[in-house]
């Protein structure tokens, strides 16, 4: 597909940026780690987060490959962080090219599968099956994509030197490797029976620094000055219906035989 045979395939750039569709959060943004390793709060490299690019920095490189911060280029211009169409702060870098913002449409294809994804895949599978992973095993999976952005690689002896868990390290990889791919992060989060405790949660989002967003929301603020996008008295999840979606009604309808999911 090119210009003269314009069928496009998405347009994520122009909505992700112009429009907001989807955005980076507050937990999205604290999951990535330190360039030591380590996570938030246990990095002696963590700062406070006293302007928009202290989240950025001494962080593994892909929180800046995918959220936009003032050190990149914008396209016709630096970029400046703004909450305008993006209630947490965040705009979403990943997709986003120059070319498909000027023509509204993009040839670059939808990402449906990539050898990262098969990589975090043998993890995952070798730590289930076996309640553990040899670092032998990280190497020829988690330990490639980390060489790609030059983060130190995952070990056993590293997990255990710093009280990790290797399980949450390995969907901690997935789950940044893979952001805003598609519906990865919903998905794993209800095959690993977590959404009971993730989806609750409020949605939350940068600290706002009126010297440097473009536009300031009006949103409430947590104890840390963190925005408050949506509280978590507004979020539900039902383990005994959620983790389940209801047959549709044209569906039932067809076949009498086809009971409801349960509390649907």
């Amino acid at each position: 597909m090119n210009s003269t045979n314009s069928i496009s395939e998405h347009n994520y750039t122009r909505q992700y940026l112009d429009v907001g569709v989807v955005t980076a959060t507050r937990a999205m943004m604290d999951a990535y780690l330190y360039r030591d390793g380590l996570p938030l709060g246990k990095s002696p490299m963590q700062a406070n987060q006293d302007s928009t690019m202290a989240e950025f920095t001494n962080r593994d490189p892909r929180i800046a490959m995918t959220v936009f911060n003032k050190r990149v280029w914008g396209f016709t211009a630096m970029w400046v962080p703004t909450f305008n169409t993006a209630p947490t702060g965040y705009k979403i870098r990943k997709y986003a090219t120059s070319q498909d913002w000027a023509s509204q449409q993009s040839f670059n294809h939808h990402i449906v599968i990539r050898y990262g994804e098969i990589l975090l895949n043998y993890a995952e599978l070798k730590y289930e099956m076996n309640g553990g992973i040899t670092d032998d095993e990280l190497n020829k999976s988690i330990n490639l994509l980390r060489a790609r952005v030059n983060m130190p690689n995952l070990t056993n002896a590293f997990v255990t030197s710093n009280a990790l868990s290797m399980l949450e390290e390995i969907r901690r990889e997935r789950r940044v490797e893979l952001a805003f791919e598609g519906e990865f992060r919903y998905w794993d989060l209800i095959r690993w029976k977590t959404a009971e405790i993730e989806l609750p949660k409020a949605i939350k989002g940068s600290k706002k620094f009126p010297g440097e967003h473009s536009f300031i929301p009006t949103s409430p603020v947590d104890e840390n000055g963190f925005v408050i996008v949506q509280d978590a008295s507004r979020r539900s999840f039902d383990v005994k219906r959620d983790y389940w979606w209801p047959f549709p009604s044209n569906e039932t309808g067809l076949n009498t035989n086809l009971d409801q999911n349960n509390f649907w």
